[in-house]
This record gives C-alpha cells, structure tokens and sequence, in this order.
C-alpha cells in the first residue's frame, strides 16, 4: 500500500512554476486525452498491482480504479530570503502601494517557504461534455493555510461553464510577468474571487465570457461602520488567442459601491472599469506582457492602488468614486536553454478628491528583474530586484527596494 501510494504521488508532481499555476480562463483544447500506461515507471517485480493501475486522461493523473475519474496530486515547494531596504513589515507579499508615509519602515530580512503550493486535480469525461474540480492551497495565509483555487467546472466544444474561486474574469492570468516571489506589480489586474463565469468558444479562436462575481466594497474610505454589498460584480471579456498571440484580452466590468455610515446612512454609487491586454510570443521563449486599464471607482480590480482605491466617502456624506488608470510592460528573454530574465515596469494612479489631504495617496511606481535557472528538471533557483515608490499629496514619496533569491522542487 505504501508503495502504490509513493508511485501515485511521484508520477502526479510533475514540475509547476507559479506562472503555470495561473492557467488561461479558456482554451479551446479538451481536457482529456487517451488514457496511457503507466507500468512503465514502475518496478514491476514484486508489484502485485501493476495491471490494475491505470494512466489519467491528462499528463501526471492516474485513474482512480473502479471510476472514470482521472486525479493527479501535485504542486511545488518554493524558500524565499528576502531584504527590503525600507519595508514597514517583513513579508515576502510587497506592494508599493503600502508603503504609507506615516508609518516608520526601516531594513528587514526574513525568510519563508509559505509560498509552496500543493493542488489536487480530478476530471471526468461525461456524455456531455468534461467536468473538472479543483483545489489548490498555499501556506502563505493570516492563519497559514490560504485557499488559492477551489472551482468545478463543465466544458464542451462550444462552451465552459465554471464556479467557484479562481482569477477573475477581468484579469489575463496570462498577461501576469513571471516574478520570483510575491511582489504585487502595479498597473496591472490580478485577483482571485468567487463567481459564475460562462465562456462561448466562438470561432476563429475567440472566446466572449461573462460573469457574476463575488462584491467587495472595502475598497471605498472614509469613516465608515461597513463595506455592503448591494449586488454582484459584473464583468464582460472577449479574448482572442492565436500564435504569435497567446492571448488579447478586453474586458469591462460594472459594480455597485456601498457602506454604512455611523448615522445609518447607506450611501452608494456605481463604478466602471476596462481592460486591454496582450500577450504575444513573436520569437520562441521570447515573450512580451503589455496591459492597460482605466476605470472610475475601478479600486481594488486595478493592483497598485491604495486600500481606498474606489472612492472615499465626502464631507455632504457621499460616495466619491476615484478616477484610476495603470499600465504594465514586461519582457521575458531567454538567455541560454536553462536560464531567462524578466523585466517588468508598472505604475497605477488614483485621482484624489480635493478635500483630501495631505499623505494622501496619488501613485504607485514598480521595476522589476531577475534571473531565473533552472538547475534540473525539477529545481529553479533565482534572483530578483524590485524597486517599488509610493507618491503622496503634500508629503514626500516612500522608496523601498525588495531583493529575493530563492529555490523551486518541483
């Protein structure tokens, strides 16, 4: 038994960097494949299970017997030392947007294996169409253990029908640069929330997604007694993905903002935001990111903006929506078979509301490169520089710089 469960998991960790991790929202390949022997990687002396013991419908699963399910358990263990030159925390999560004036930073260095990830994957071909689950987990939480990923979905030729968390529908998961850790780039659309997505597989190569997401109106400041709710996030992208093209994205989406004031008024009002994106592969491994976005009361969808990114609550006790933009590039280049770099610039602005005062947050400036080689199949150690600025109304801006050198298995 401890054999059998020993092949199991080393045929499903199969290598995972966390840009795969962030896997496209659609694609027009299927999911499941031939099912494939696999008593080849095992020693078949002294194996009584060796024929019952079935390949998965996709590389690194294995069929769970008497089912048609195909499961692979995999994911990667990733260390991190860190030193930021002017941090207000050690954490290895860095956000110019944080850097707030009033607070006293200062040298830090620290060290973490939180970001490891580990992820199960089960998935099954039906009479219409695949369904798959999936849930993934890292380390890196308030209390540890933070949820990542955990969503069902059905896919057929012509559609995909998917809920649960995962990145939203507004993002480009694949227009997010490949960086060492976890520094947050600005300018760019990164988030994870729950929602209801359906996705049409038009033709040529084209998918039109719509969804309804999870709302968060904690994102609006002022002094206020609670972020509400009124009604879901709604968001509308068409992508288009044909090579040299991974994948052009344009999104929009609509919100409703809303809080409780300590009077028991509910102020609230509506908020837009768009997104651009491209994501293109001109020469093999050769890769270039460039994004977009404009919005007003875009908050929290925008990354690089303050934690009251969507609008601040006005002296006659109204809802100002903050008109935002932000814009990334990155470059990804090949330097040998085994070793590439990543070179990313961001920035992401809120225009602040006249009353505001001084320290008030205006824009966020973010650089980024490092060297990434992988040293075997299985293992990448890189170096990473980050330099991030916080702009502020009336007060001087915050600089901090954000090394990383760090090691992958798996």
């Amino acid at each position: 038994m401890l054999r059998r469960c020993l092949t199991v998991i080393a045929f499903a960790m199969a290598p995972h960097s966390a840009a795969s991790q962030a896997r496209p929202d659609t694609t027009q390949r299927r999911d499941t494949l031939p099912a494939h022997d696999t008593t080849t990687a095992r020693d078949r002396i002294g194996d009584l299970n060796a024929a019952p013991v079935e390949g998965g419908a996709f590389p690194g699963a294995l069929t769970i017997p008497g089912t048609r399910v195909s499961l692979a358990i995999g994911g990667f263990v990733k260390v991190l030392a860190f030193h930021d030159s002017n941090a207000d925390e050690r954490a290895a999560d860095f956000s110019p947007a944080d850097l707030a004036p009033d607070t006293p930073g200062g040298p830090t260095y620290g060290m973490t294996a939180g970001l490891s990830r580990l992820f199960v994957d089960a998935r099954a071909s039906t009479k219409r169409g695949d369904v798959r689950g999936y849930i993934e987990v890292d380390f890196n939480g308030p209390s540890v253990l933070k949820l990542r990923h955990a969503y069902l979905r059905h896919r057929t030729a012509r559609m995909d029908l998917r809920a649960g968390q995962t990145w939203s529908t507004f993002m480009n998961a694949s227009a997010r640069p490949n960086l060492l850790g976890e520094a947050a780039t600005s300018g760019i659309a990164e988030l994870r929330q729950t929602q209801i997505r359906f996705t049409r597989h038009l033709p040529a190569s084209m998918h039109l997604s719509a969804s309804l997401e999870n709302p968060n109106s904690g994102d609006v400041g002022g002094d206020i007694a609670e972020a509400r709710t009124p009604a879901p996030d709604a968001i509308l992208s068409l992508a288009y993905e044909r090579s040299p093209i991974t994948r052009l994205q344009l999104a929009a989406l609509v919100r409703r903002l809303q809080v409780r004031l300590e009077d028991g008024s509910t102020p609230a009002a509506n908020a837009w935001g768009a997104q651009l994106s491209v994501v293109a592969e001109p020469v093999e491994r050769h890769v270039v990111r460039i994004e977009g976005l404009l919005g007003d009361g875009i908050g929290r969808y925008l990354q690089g903006l303050d934690g009251s990114g969507a609008g601040v609550v006005s002296p006659d006790a109204e809802i100002d929506t903050r008109r935002a933009w932000g814009g990334s590039a990155s470059y990804e280049h090949p330097w040998s078979a085994t070793l590439s770099s990543n070179f990313v610039a961001g920035a992401a602005s809120g225009r602040p509301a006249a009353y505001q005062g001084s320290g008030t947050f205006e824009r966020s400036d973010f650089l980024a490169a490092n060297l990434l080689l992988r040293t075997s199949r299985y293992t990448t150690v890189g170096l990473e520089y980050v330099y991030g600025q916080r702009r502020n109304v009336g007060e001087a801006s915050r600089h901090n710089q954000h090394v990383v050198l760090g090691l992958q298995v798996f």
